[in-house]
């Protein structure tokens, strides 16, 4: 929600004078709580982003691309539901059915300080990036696609209510693609500069810049139907803070699927998890459509 956060995509680029539109709708539930010496952590709440990524086709290689994101926060309704669902896939609770359940706070604090703040009952828009991808290389029968990208996010959304760090920031990726059969897999890496937010002023805290990959399998199983399942990694930039929750490393499995309905909309959804304790969000519900013109 504050920093420049590259996602999954594919390394082919939009034809040139075509446009793309991609739709999500996101629903998020988050669950950590820990204090620790002069440490406390509590993200407890949920949250819906929708968001809009227009990509127009410049040239036959050339990308130029938007991500609007708009967000709004809440004590929620999913927490009983969430509950039921970590019994059922044997999943850790981590502490989850011990809290109340309903409830909102998101706050970070070292030293007696604000580190981060989340406001509740708040909506606005989040930080939005503009960018250009470049396929370096186009994938054929032997070689897979390359794509190369770059975003610079501008701080739009509010800092007081924790939807952006009210800073620039920069980050480039590369991006590969192969298809195989009714299979294609893509992977990516992604490096972003980071801002300290102006809330983090007096807490003594630094930031580490991020560090994000990803891959993705699709699986076509029918002509209009394919399943998807993907693995996003992501650096926890807060390396000084004393919690153990602070430093983990984000890993996230997303599995859905996509349906064509024709004349270029596709429908897609999936549910995300995360693989690594005590680590936030922790879990989401996304749906979506992919329009092209």
């Amino acid at each position: 929600m504050t920093f420049l956060d590259f996602e999954a995509r594919s390394a082919s680029t939009t034809p040139q004078g075509k446009v793309k539109l991609d739709t999500s709708l996101i629903y998020t539930s988050m669950f950590q709580v820990r204090q620790r010496s002069t440490a406390y952590i509590e993200f407890d709440g949920e949250w819906v982003r929708a968001e809009v990524d227009l990509r127009v086709g410049l040239t036959d290689r050339l990308e130029a691309f938007v991500s609007v994101p708009y967000m709004y926060t809440s004590s929620g309704f999913l927490d009983s539901t969430i509950e039921n669902y970590h019994d059922l896939m044997n999943f850790n609770q981590d502490g989850r059915d011990k809290a109340p359940r309903n409830q909102f706070k998101v706050l970070l604090q070292n030293r007696g300080r604000v580190v981060y703040r989340l406001q509740e009952d708040q909506a606005g828009f989040g930080d939005i990036p503009v960018g250009l991808a470049y396929a370096l290389l186009k994938e054929d029968a032997k070689t897979p696609g390359l794509l190369i990208r770059g975003a610079l996010e501008l701080p739009t959304g509010d800092e007081e209510d924790g939807f952006g760090n009210g800073r620039y920031d920069v980050g480039l990726g590369l991006v590969a693609e192969k298809s195989l059969g009714r299979f294609t897999f893509a992977s990516g890496i992604d490096y972003t500069w980071i801002h300290r937010p102006g809330i983090m002023k007096g807490s003594d805290v630094k930031l580490d810049n991020l560090l994000g990959a990803f891959l993705t399998t699709e699986v076509r199983l029918f002509s209009s139907l394919s399943f998807l399942a993907a693995l996003d990694f992501l650096s926890q930039p807060l390396g000084d803070i004393p919690l153990s929750e602070t430093r983990r490393n984000q890993l996230m499995l997303s599995v859905g699927g996509a349906l064509d309905l024709g004349s270029g909309t596709v429908f897609r959804f999936d549910i995300t998890e995360d693989l690594v304790p005590d680590v936030s969000p922790d879990f989401s519900l996304r749906a979506g459509l992919d329009l092209r013109f």
